[in-house]
């Protein structure tokens, strides 16, 4: 053999996957049925150990998950080599393009060492742009492999591969798509031995920001995720604009986080996911929907506010609040925002269906130097149901319980983000009884303001 010299070459013109039938049938969730390869491939042998074959510009189409449509159209190079004296299979100058979804290049290797020895799997590339969920989606075609299925590879002998294995996987990909985040910069490197896939890197350059994060996946018996880390820098105004068309705040946004979840599936992971992180946003504005001070302005007469007008937006020096997800459910606790001549402080939750129920307390300058707090309710859908102030506390004022500046007949807008006519009933049992008449005179006027403000002033 080592003395052995050959050269020669393959076409594969138009070729059927359904020629791999007895190579493919060990892999469950492939399906080969329509796909098809146009290749040449140069193979030769000129050292004493060494075999190679080198996929020029191959064509692949047409893969598959089994029930499911096929997919892929890619050109893919690659110098395969086999070192017979050290059981490695290298895979050099890997270069592969599907227009549109990835273009990748890197290189890396597979060892069959027989035991005690630890076989090695690396590989180590980058990318031009790259979508992940096309990645994975490949990567799911070739899970849960079983050699018994297949003549070629069911009387080979057990040598406990997987439980033996080191595999390292070090990327670097450019303009990276994340489940539509996008990221100029996605960098990671893992290591998997023995059930735990160790994340010893993850760094993100995204949205003129950074994220990094370390943590590590188990499988086993309780397989589970865990990932921590931060984040700094990352422009709200780009990620909201980009997500949603339209940012709701700006500003720069820090945070820490933790992530856990149980389970070896996508869909157990997404159910049992827990999410803690603590938000540090500055120098901002609070636009549309989340300017929590715009039904202050709708006030303005009635609480001698008419030189604060926050109907456009609220601006902010820094905004800080915990957060937990759990079960499709977003906790908001220690609300704090501070800005010129205000603050506030609030908590709340906003769950997957869009439901909010949150609670803030403004705190700002009143008559006299006196400090004058008002309550902002959001309760019902988001982006539906404005913010609304208290009308229990509306009540007070008018019962006399605050000093006023001027008439209780101003305009009160703010107050009727959504139908809160129940809300209101009892609102006025609470009032005092030497007021009743006049509270039931301004009713009528906030049912009016009710129906007429049902819906966000997009303006």
């Amino acid at each position: 053999y080592e003395n052995l010299r050959f050269e020669g070459s393959i076409h594969f013109d138009d070729f059927s996957g359904v020629n791999l039938y007895d190579i493919s049938v060990i892999f469950p969730h492939l399906d080969l049925t329509e796909a098809k390869l146009d290749a040449e491939v140069p193979f030769y042998k000129r050292t004493d150990n060494v075999v190679a074959a080198d996929f020029k510009n191959a064509h692949l189409i047409n893969l598959a998950r089994k029930g499911y449509r096929p997919f892929i159209d890619a050109y893919i190079n690659v110098l395969i080599l086999y070192d017979i004296s050290t059981s490695k299979l290298a895979f050099d100058n890997i270069s592969a393009e599907w227009k549109g979804k990835l273009k990748l290049f890197g290189n890396g290797f597979v060892t069959f060492v027989k035991p005690p020895e630890l076989p090695t799997i690396m590989f180590e590339g980058g990318s031009e742009y790259v979508d992940a969920d096309t990645v994975i989606n490949i990567m799911r075609l070739f899970l849960d492999p079983d050699l018994s299925k297949s003549i070629f590879t069911r009387d080979m002998p057990d040598t406990h591969y997987i439980d033996r294995m080191n595999v390292y996987l070090n990327f670097n990909l450019k303009r990276a798509n994340l489940r539509g985040i996008f990221a100029d910069d996605l960098s990671f490197n893992l290591h998997y031995n023995k059930s735990l896939m160790k994340i010893k890197k993850l760094n993100v350059n995204l949205y003129n920001g950074k994220l990094n994060g370390t943590g590590g996946f188990y499988w086993g018996e309780q397989p589970k995720l865990s990932i921590s880390g931060k984040s700094e820098g990352v422009s709200l105004d780009k990620l909201f604009t980009h997500q949603f068309g339209s940012s709701p705040i700006t500003g720069t946004l820090e945070t820490n986080y933790t992530l856990n979840a149980i389970g070896n599936t996508e869909s157990s992971l997404v159910k049992t996911l827990k999410i803690h992180a603590d938000f540090l946003s500055r120098d901002g504005e609070l636009l549309s929907y989340t300017n929590i001070l715009k039904p202050i302005s709708s006030i303005g007469n009635l609480i001698s506010l008419k030189k604060l007008d926050f109907n456009k937006s609220t601006p902010y020096k820094e905004i800080a609040v915990d957060m937990d997800y759990f079960e499709r459910n977003f906790q908001f606790s220690d609300f704090i925002l501070k800005a010129d001549g205000l603050s506030a402080k609030g908590a709340g939750a906003i769950d997957l269906d869009k439901k909010i129920n949150m609670k803030f307390t403004i705190a700002l300058p009143g008559l006299a130097g006196n400090v004058l707090k008002l309550p902002i309710i959001y309760k019902g859908t988001y982006g539906i149901n404005s913010p609304y102030i208290d009308p229990i506390w509306l009540g007070s004022i008018y019962a006399g319980t605050i000093l006023l500046a001027g008439p209780a007949g101003a305009t009160v807008g703010g107050i009727a983000g959504s139908a809160v006519s129940d809300y209101v009933d009892r609102a006025v049992d609470k009032v005092s009884e030497s007021v009743q008449s006049g509270w039931s005179s301004m009713k009528g006027k906030f049912t009016q303001l009710f129906s007429s403000e049902s819906n966000l002033d997009e303006k």
